[in-house]
């Protein structure tokens, strides 16, 4: 199954946090979100989403001047 991206550089948390999780309820379990963020805590603000929600954490690395963060939906 290929990644899903979002694209939330440019905006500031809690954004890309609201976007990340609006995209994961629209997609498919096992599926997995990779969000690109410029923005330095929202790596920390995703992570703590998927403690919340039960959705697994696959971490997060810089590419490109930004991170991107990957979150495998829960099945």
């Amino acid at each position: 199954m290929s990644e899903i991206e979002l694209d939330a550089r440019g905006l500031m948390c809690p954004e890309p946090l609201v976007l990340a999780k609006l995209r994961l309820k629209s997609m498919p379990s096992g599926s997995v979100l990779a969000v690109d963020t410029d923005d330095p805590l929202a790596p920390l603000d995703l992570e703590a989403l998927c403690v919340h929600s039960g959705d697994e954490w696959l971490g997060s690395r810089q590419i490109d001047g930004a991170a991107r963060s990957r979150i495998r939906k829960r099945g």
